[in-house]
């Protein structure tokens, strides 16, 4: 008996989604997700502004890391009515955020 593929116009749903730096990118410039989660929109602008720029690290790379861990940070700290929408949009049964706190320690985040 053959297997019935997912329809068309729903892929199929993913275990685990770590939210990494292409994952934040590719959110920040989903319509729904900025508008559902307005702070990925800081995402996309760094994003425009590297592509302008020589990438050639320095303190634009700091800035950027730091952008990226202050997202990661807010998106660990989401109330659970807004992580399961965050689910619903990646199509996720589970997220996982690495970040580094205040401290500099690492955290790991799943839900």
């Amino acid at each position: 008996m053959a297997s019935v593929p997912p329809p068309a116009d729903r892929p199929p749903r993913r275990h685990l989604v770590v939210l990494e730096e292409s994952v934040l990118t590719a959110l920040a410039f989903n319509p729904t997700a900025v508008r559902e989660f307005p702070f990925l929109s800081s995402l996309a602008e760094l994003s425009r502004d590297q592509r302008q720029g020589c990438n050639c690290g320095g303190a634009s790379a700091h800035s950027r890391a730091a952008v990226f861990q202050s997202v990661k940070a807010t998106l660990a700290g989401l109330p659970d009515d807004r992580r399961r929408r965050l689910k619903e949009i990646l199509n996720a049964d589970t997220v996982q955020v690495f970040y580094r706190d205040a401290s500099g320690a690492t955290r790991q985040v799943t839900f």
